[in-house]
């Protein structure tokens, strides 16, 4: 299919086709992902790997904790990891340089001055390098998003760690003033409720004991911060971004509550039709 550059109009319009397997009651992630990429204009690839990069980390932790390398939705094939040291190359750029920073240490004397500066899990680790290449990219959903996803991880390991005992300076990436009021300040809110929009909404999450209702409360926030980047964003890549997003999220809870699941797909269905007839859509409006 050849695509109008920077318009993805008949792609949109047939995202709901993509979506969900009615008969086997599940999402296709990796066949989305096929599809997704085969009709992306090449200037636009490497948007969309961006967002595939998590699932690259999820391997390389796995591979860290010698499991068995299963995800395939990442940007590196799993095959890759079977000869890890012959196909370093595959690998993008910030998991090369963590791999090649852990090779180094080998050595006592760089051990003892890495332990000096701060113990530092190879999670965090590489999340930080993760976060920090993906500043690279010249996208104004990518920098929306992982700034809001950056910040949304910081605030709960913040919480998590807390509840633990834990020191919640172990577990935070980036560094910027947020980070540093999870780290340092010692209130219930870190000093930032009221202060900053997110740490309120996640407090609202978080007010609740059921696991469900929290995880549900907590993708909502990630579904509208996606609605809010792309308000005026129809048939353009950042739209195909938000999509892959939204997927990921309906796919989470086909598993985690099928339920919930299919009320958020038919909830995308509901939003990607009424962006198919924005007449119908500007005549609503102008009747309220």
């Amino acid at each position: 299919m050849n695509m109008i550059p920077n318009q993805y109009y008949y792609l949109v319009t047939g995202l709901p086709e993509l979506v969900f397997d009615a008969e086997n009651r599940k999402v296709d992630l990796q066949g989305i992902k096929k599809e997704l990429k085969v009709n992306v204009a090449e200037e636009h690839q490497k948007f969309l790997d961006a967002l595939f990069l998590h699932y690259d980390n999820e391997n390389v932790f796995a591979y860290l904790r010698n499991k068995p390398v299963t995800n395939d939705l990442g940007t590196v094939p799993v095959a890759a990891y079977e000869e890890f040291s012959e196909n370093k190359s595959l690998f993008p750029l910030y998991i090369q340089d963590f791999f090649a920073d852990r090779a180094k240490e080998k050595s006592e004397e760089t051990k003892i001055e890495e332990e000096e500066k701060r113990e530092i899990s190879p999670e965090v680790d590489l999340t930080t390098r993760y976060y920090h290449f993906i500043e690279q990219y010249d996208n104004k959903f990518l920098k929306a998003w992982f700034k809001f996803d950056r910040q949304l991880r910081n605030i709960l390991a913040a919480f998590s760690a807390r509840k633990l005992d834990k020191d919640v300076s172990q577990f935070l990436v980036g560094n910027d003033p947020i980070t540093e009021h999870l780290s340092k300040n010692l209130s219930a809110d870190f000093g930032l409720r009221g202060e900053v929009a997110l740490m309120d909404k996640v407090i609202h999450a978080l007010d609740t004991s059921n696991f469900l209702e929290r995880e549900r409360r907590i993708d909502q926030l990630r579904w509208n911060l996606i609605e809010e980047i792309n308000t005026f964003n129809y048939f353009n890549i950042d739209k195909i971004l938000g999509f892959w997003i939204k997927t990921e999220i309906v796919a989470r809870w086909i598993k985690l509550d099928p339920a919930t699941g299919e009320e958020l797909l038919k909830r995308y269905f509901t939003e990607l039709k009424g962006e198919f007839d924005l007449n119908a859509a500007f005549d609503i409006e102008n009747e309220k």
